[in-house]
């Protein structure tokens, strides 16, 4: 669980809450209704401070855990020429991969495993794989005809994944 501020009032509302419940019980025994009675109004009261700010505090940790998002890579990009272009790859690791590409916009496939938002409360997150990079064009005639660049992105791996996902960027002033 991440550090969340709001666990503090919920600690010293339930450790109030157990003192003045020792109070109620100590004061009943004695018979003295008006304490019991202020002690136990005291004790509810704090109780429900404690299971609010607990609440609260488990509600944001539920939040984060549904929009946690994670880089993927930080991509540089610097035209060369006409329809040419250079990406460099900044991973999240630090390493850096650079790739000459031919086209006007940058293509990335990569694959995805997604699970169900109720999982990620359980620290299950969406998973992912850069696999490749590629130059495409933007015209249909130039995206047939002229020369293409294909380069891996990822890593030898023992299973290949079902899903895949392919996201094209535009290079800015083409």
């Amino acid at each position: 669980m991440p550090s969340n501020i709001l666990i503090i009032p919920t600690v010293f509302f339930a450790l109030l809450a157990l003192f003045f419940l020792i109070l109620t019980v100590g004061s009943s025994k004695k018979r003295k209704i008006m304490a019991t009675s202020r002690n136990l109004v005291m004790t509810l009261l704090l109780i429900s401070l404690s299971a609010l700010f607990g609440t609260i505090s488990i509600s944001i940790y539920g939040y984060h855990a549904l929009t946690k998002e994670e880089l993927a890579a930080t991509v540089i990009i610097t035209p060369i020429a006409k329809q040419k272009f250079s990406a460099q790859f900044i991973m999240p690791d630090g390493s850096k991969q650079v790739f000459t590409l031919a086209g006007d916009q940058l293509y990335v496939d990569a694959h995805i495993l997604k699970w169900k938002p109720i999982v990620n409360i359980f620290g299950l997150h969406t998973s992912y794989e850069l696999d490749r990079v590629s130059g495409r064009y933007s015209d249909l005639d130039d995206e047939r005809h002229k020369v293409h660049t294909h380069y891996s992105l990822s890593q030898n791996k023992v299973f290949e994944s079902a899903a895949e996902i392919c996201i094209a960027f535009p290079i800015a002033g083409r």
